[in-house]
Formats: C-alpha cells, structure tokens, sequence
C-alpha cells in the first residue's frame, strides 16, 4: 500500500499559539490553496482519502475529494492533544514549570491534561494497523504536522526525540510512504 501524507492549508490563527486539537479554520485564502494543492494530488490514484475531523484538514479532504465522495473522516488522525494549552500563546507556557518538563521529554511527557508524543505515535499506528486489513492499494491521508511525523515515525521505527522532528512538512506539503516495501 502506498499512502499519501497531506499536511492541511495555513489555518485562521495568529502564529505563536498553540492550538493542537483545537477546531482552528482555515484562511479566507484556502479556495485559492486548496485548488492548487487538488490540481498537485491529481496525479494520485489513491483509492480514498483519510482526514482529521477537524476543519482545517477536512475541508482540505473534500475540497481534493469533490463529488466523488471518497472521504472517511477518522479521530485518530486529530493532532496532538495540547490539553490545557490549547488556544495559549507559547510565550505564556514556555516557562511554566510542567512545559519545562515537557520541552525535556515531549516524546513520553505528557502535556498537562493532554497527550505526550509517544501516545499520538500509538494513535497514529493504531490507524496505520487497521489499514493493513483493507484492500486499498494508494490512500491520501490529509493530516496535522505532528501525525504526519507520527505516521513516519511508527512507519520507520523512529523514536528518538532528535530525529522526530527532523521531518519538514510546510503547510500543503506532500511526502510519500511505500509501505510495500518497509518490513
């Protein structure tokens, strides 16, 4: 199977807050992006198209999608879960105590009444596991950052914390997973 790893346009939110699984919508510019992005990913015969509930990423889904109605929209595939922090401008956490901790571990800490790295990479090989019992041969995933990087971390076995983010995936970038050929 070969699946598709769709990071969602630029959403409606000033930079610099944290905003995880909050329902963030998308610019007023996203007719405009998604129209670019859907005439990119029409060179994929994927088979379906797997989204995040949330806007940012299922109005992307359906936008690729059309009329054709291949979208399965999976909870799953939400980003990271920033419990308290959601919507908080990161110059106010970054110096909390429980956000020291995290900095220093984020890959097995969990964010205060949230969720640690290492459980979004459980959530996101949870998904992946159930795709191997379908008969699809090509997916499109539209996704978060953090679940892209997820995905390719559960794919390639990686799970040291200075490697994770080593993966640059810009707003309405595109990479590729043959799974085919991983063991």
């Amino acid at each position: 199977m070969i699946i598709h790893l769709l990071r969602h346009t630029k959403p409606d939110i000033n930079d610099g807050i944290c905003y995880g699984q909050s329902d963030i919508d998308v610019l007023p510019i996203f007719e405009r992006e998604a129209g670019q992005i859907k005439r990119a990913c029409e060179k994929i015969r994927y088979d379906i198209i797997f989204t995040s509930p949330l806007k940012r990423c299922r109005k992307l889904a359906y936008a690729i999608a059309g009329s054709t109605g291949k979208v399965i929209v999976d909870d799953r595939l939400k980003e990271l879960d920033f419990g308290r922090w959601e919507l908080k401008a990161w110059e106010n956490i970054e110096n909390e105590p429980e956000a020291i901790k995290w900095f220093n571990d984020y890959y097995r800490t969990p964010v205060p009444e949230g969720e640690s790295f290492e459980i979004l990479i459980k959530r996101a090989g949870s998904f992946l596991s159930d795709l191997k019992s379908k008969e699809y041969k090509e997916i499109l995933i539209v996704g978060h950052k953090g679940v892209i990087i997820a995905i390719h971390s559960f794919v390639y076995g990686i799970n040291d914390p200075e490697r994770l983010f080593s993966l640059n995936i810009p707003y309405g970038g595109l990479i590729t997973i043959d799974l085919n050929n991983e063991a």
